[in-house]
Formats: C-alpha cells, sequence, structure tokens
C-alpha cells in the first residue's frame, strides 16, 4: 500500500511576513516614483539650502577665526564650521550634475560619440529607453547621498553655533540646543498634516487592498505545499514500486 508522507515543515510558510515582504517592496516602488516625481523640486530646495549653509558657515566662521582669546568652545565650533563647509560644497556640486545631466543629455551625447566613432553601443546606452532609465536612477542615487551629506553637514552646523553659544554662555548653547529640536519636531508634525486625512472609505478600500495580498500570498503558499506534496507522493510511489521489483 501507497504511503501518504506527510508535508515538510518549511512548505508551511508564514503567510504574515510574506504579506509585509510584499507591502515593502510595494512601498519601495512607490517611493522611487515619488523621488522621480519630485526630483526638480528637491534639486531647487537642496540647492537654496546648501548655499545657505556655505554663507552661514562663511559669515560666522569669519569673526571667530580672528579672535585673539578662543577657549575650548570656540575651538570646537570653528572646527564644526570647517568640517561642514566642505560637505555643502559637494552636495552643492552633485545637486547641480543632477541639473546639468537633464538639461544637457550626457547619455545622448555619449551615445551620439559612440556611433560617431563606430563603437557599439552598451546596453544601457542602446535605445531613449534605456538612457532614460539611467538618467533616472543617477538622479535618485545622487538625492540620497546628497541627503545623508545634507544631515550630516546641519549636525555639524548645528553643533558648531551651539558651541559658539556656549562659548558666551553655557545655558545660551542648551536653550539654543532645545529650541532647534523642539522647532525641528514642529516642521515634521506640520508636514505631517499636510497629507490627506484618511476617510472611512479609505480605510475600508486599504482593508480589502491587504485583504487581497494575504488571500494572494496564502494561494500561493498552499500552490507551492501542494506541489511539494505531490513530488513527495510521487517519490514514494516510486520508492515502493522500485521495493516491490526487488522483491520479486
Amino acid at each position: 500500500m501507497a504511503q501518504n508522507s506527510p508535508a515538510p515543515p518549511e512548505l508551511h510558510k508564514d503567510v504574515a511576513y510574506a504579506a509585509a515582504q510584499a507591502s515593502i517592496s510595494q512601498a519601495e516602488k512607490a517611493f522611487e516614483e515619488a523621488i522621480e516625481r519630485t526630483t526638480p523640486w528637491l534639486v531647487d530646495v537642496g540647492n537654496w539650502i546648501f548655499a545657505g549653509l556655505i554663507a552661514f558657515d562663511l559669515v560666522v566662521m569669519a569673526p571667530l577665526i580672528v579672535t585673539v582669546s578662543a577657549d575650548q568652545a570656540l575651538t570646537i565650533s570653528i572646527v564644526m564650521f570647517a568640517l561642514a563647509l566642505p560637505l555643502n560644497l559637494a552636495g552643492l556640486v552633485m545637486l547641480r550634475l543632477i541639473q546639468d545631466m537633464a538639461h544637457v543629455g550626457f547619455s545622448e551625447e555619449w551615445a551620439r560619440a559612440y556611433q560617431d566613432a563606430g563603437l557599439p553601443l552598451g546596453e544601457q546606452l542602446a535605445s531613449p529607453q534605456a538612457r532614460e532609465a539611467q538618467r533616472k536612477r543617477r538622479a535618485t542615487i545622487v538625492l540620497r547621498y546628497a541627503f545623508v551629506v545634507l544631515a550630516l553637514s546641519g549636525a555639524l552646523t548645528l553643533t558648531g553655533l551651539t558651541a559658539a553659544l556656549w562659548h558666551t554662555a553655557w545655558w545660551v548653547g542648551v536653550v539654543f540646543l532645545a529650541m532647534s529640536v523642539a522647532s525641528l519636531g514642529i516642521v515634521i508634525a506640520a508636514l505631517a498634516t499636510l497629507g490627506p486625512r484618511d476617510t472611512p472609505e479609505d480605510r475600508a478600500r486599504q482593508r480589502r487592498y491587504w485583504d487581497e495580498v494575504v488571500k494572494q500570498v496564502q494561494a500561493q503558499a498552499q500552490a507551492q505545499a501542494a506541489q511539494a506534496q505531490a513530488e513527495a507522493l510521487a517519490q514514494a510511489q516510486q520508492a515502493q514500486a522500485q521495493t516491490g521489483t526487488h522483491d520479486q
């Protein structure tokens, strides 16, 4: 008699984990699409912020350098501003490159140069669609680096200004740092309230969406489990048939 071998336990996948992975993948795609659509605005805002930080660092650092009696707080302030200035310049250059790549069209110029020289084009330069996808990917990567540079430069500038105020009185630096954190929290809260509020219809739509995602993941897991059980059953029947042949 054929024996039904149970499915191995590793075939029973965690449906919640699979659904979470699917939602994370879709969220990443939505984030990349949002970054792509808002790239011009992000570049303009980034240029304004980096230029303002450069001017601020130069204006504040100039009188600190010529100070005769510099204590530890002023030394730390000068060092922080000196470290932030190259980062601001690097961020400004990166954002400028994004604009130049969009206006000048480096990919198209490279493709035209390869064609004029009689050289074969690679996959990234073979078609206008591939060149456009490559340009968007480069813009997204540069924007991510620019955001990291902006965060690091902002932290250095804040530390330098706090140290300069600490030189005047320690409580002035503490109050300034506390107000800076509070202001950042207010800005984040204001930005969070700008989004559309969820209506009951939106919540119901989201609930139906997640139910559909869970159903698809469950159906996929059940199909894989059934396929694995069928393969295990076929192997068991084949092994039993071979055992019967040897007994004869």
